[in-house]
């Protein structure tokens, strides 16, 4: 390896360990989102959604889920979980029987119940990583 090449190889590899891997399409999802979950039954539901970390090579999300728990909405005692989710592309998380579904600023939100019911959400982000 000539000097020169040496030289070439350090100014390209060296700034790369330096600052980390390059962004993620998926760093988008980081962060807490804040929202409601529309409910054929019991109406409005507040639910927070906080993506800790993605990890692009395996298409995963650290998160930690939210739901109720306010006065403002009559919600019984607030339900909260760690989990996992899985991407199946630059746009969509699913965790667990939840999608998100990333739309400009907002993250559309669908599960269906075990009982046939659908709820819907849209949530927020409230703050960067």
């Amino acid at each position: 390896m000539t000097r020169r090449t040496l030289c070439l190889v350090l100014v390209l590899i060296v700034p790369a360990l330096a600052f980390g891997a390059a962004p993620s399409p998926y760093d988008a999802f980081l962060g807490k989102w804040e929202g409601q979950w529309i409910t054929r039954n019991s109406g409005m539901v507040d639910t927070t959604l906080t993506v800790i970390s993605v990890d692009p090579e395996k298409k995963t999300a650290r998160i930690i889920y939210t739901r109720g728990g306010t006065v403002a909405t009559g919600a019984r005692d607030p339900v909260s979980r760690n989990g996992v989710g899985t991407f199946t592309d630059e746009t969509t998380l699913v965790v667990g029987s939840v999608t998100y579904r990333l739309d400009g600023d907002v993250l559309k939100a669908t599960q269906v119940n075990s009982m046939g019911g659908n709820w819907t959400g849209v949530l927020k982000k409230v703050n960067t990583p």
